[in-house]
């Protein structure tokens, strides 16, 4: 499936916005990265999910997301694509993905 996730580009590299993907923030390109499936809580003591890899179904939603965001910087939406979504406990718009690509 192809969806949008918001990076941070840093020169020319991808980085995720908070938590590493099995301890790693960069985010390779042209290879499948399976997600850290564990039991987590939103940083506002929200409700328990099963994590995933963050992303939108559609780029509006994601570019809406992005203006939560205080540090703008290096911020920027990229198409990927994903398998296994399901939506995000605590927020439908968001989709947590088993595994994300970012084509070169």
């Amino acid at each position: 499936m192809i969806a949008y996730k918001i990076v941070r580009e840093v020169g020319d590299s991808y980085k995720t916005l908070y938590h590493g993907i099995n301890s790693n923030r960069e985010l390779p390109l042209n290879t499948w990265i399976k997600a850290e499936k564990k039991l987590v809580k939103d940083g506002s003591g929200g409700k328990e999910y099963i994590s995933g890899i963050h992303c939108f179904e559609f780029h509006d939603l994601a570019r809406q997301y992005m203006k939560r965001f205080k540090n703008k910087e290096g911020l920027t939406i990229i198409l990927c694509l994903v398998r296994g979504t399901h939506p995000k406990a605590s927020n439908s718009d968001v989709l947590l993905a088993d595994e994300i690509l970012i084509p070169a």
